[in-house]
């Protein structure tokens, strides 16, 4: 309903269509053979209405977020204080480590700040990579560095 979408409609079409999945490693879709939904009785009649619904099921959907007004999300780069930073898989400077910021990485992509789960301490949700094309090994780390970290605009 959030979504714009007719209740009806769409438990129509979950009740007519049989159940589809697939397995996590291959691109191979299975279908569940439920006889009360595979009857060959009126499948074209069937098959023609959870078609057209599920059109309009969708361009409900994709109006309704026309609609919805966001701010479109947005990284800032930051530089870093210190070589060898220690990344955090948690805001807990006790917990898990992420990893190290290699020393050639001096940007992070900083996201928002928050206060540590287990400390008073402040720690930013930061993403980072090495940005040049061709750069090897592939580096990509993220999770959450110490405010003190950071060099951060005041």
């Amino acid at each position: 309903m959030k979504e714009g979408i007719d209740h009806t409609t769409f438990w129509n079409v979950w009740r007519l269509t049989p159940e589809v999945y697939r397995y996590s490693n291959t691109d191979q879709w299975f279908v569940k053979h439920d006889l009360d939904k595979l009857e060959i009785e009126d499948a074209e009649d069937r098959a023609a209405y959870v078609l057209s619904s599920v059109v309009s099921l969708f361009l409900a959907r994709q109006t309704n977020r026309r609609m919805m007004k966001n701010r479109p999300f947005s990284t800032h780069d930051v530089k870093l204080k210190k070589n060898d930073v220690t990344v955090y898989t948690k805001a807990d400077k006790n917990g898990p480590k992420a990893g190290i910021i290699p020393d050639d990485i001096e940007l992070v992509m900083v996201s928002y700040a928050t206060i540590g789960l287990n400390d008073d301490d402040i720690y930013w949700s930061i993403t980072c990579f090495r940005r040049k094309a061709g750069d090897l090994p592939l580096f990509l780390l993220s999770g959450f560095v110490l405010q003190e970290d950071l060099e951060l605009a005041e």
